[in-house]
């Protein structure tokens, strides 16, 4: 089960109609169909009603909804949470790790890092250094 599956889901619930929910969701008609379809048969159960004037959904996909709206509101907190944190200093991570912030593989490992052993093609501007 995807994401992408879950949201066509919530989409074709809310909106009601295969239609209208990909509009909402800038895609084509048939992968929001197929999506659904591959969503039930995954599931092992029938989550809509199809009528000829739309999707009705049934007792299970009501359940589903439920859930399936708790799991892109935890994905969303998530992503706002990861881009608003901070990474820790360089001091701080070292510690995390059970180093000392200025060890001796600590300072080796920053050494290495900003040195041109790590980066060769920084050895020289000329291209022909460069290969």
């Amino acid at each position: 089960m995807s994401l992408s599956q879950i949201r066509y889901f919530v989409a074709v619930a809310e909106e009601g109609h295969v239609g209208r929910a990909a509009q909402r969701l800038h895609v084509a008609q048939p992968p929001v169909s197929r999506q659904i379809r591959a969503l039930e048969d995954e599931l092992g159960a029938r989550l809509f009603e199809r009528t000829p004037r739309g999707m009705t959904l049934l007792p299970r996909g009501r359940v589903f909804l439920d859930h399936a709206r708790a799991i892109l509101a935890a994905v969303d907190h998530a992503v706002v949470a990861t881009r608003a944190a901070t990474d820790p200093p360089a001091d701080e991570r070292a510690q995390v790790r059970g180093e000392p912030p200025s060890s001796p593989s600590t300072l080796a490992r920053a050494a290495l890092c900003s040195s041109s052993v790590m980066r060769p093609w920084r050895l020289s501007s000329s291209s022909s250094a460069r290969r």
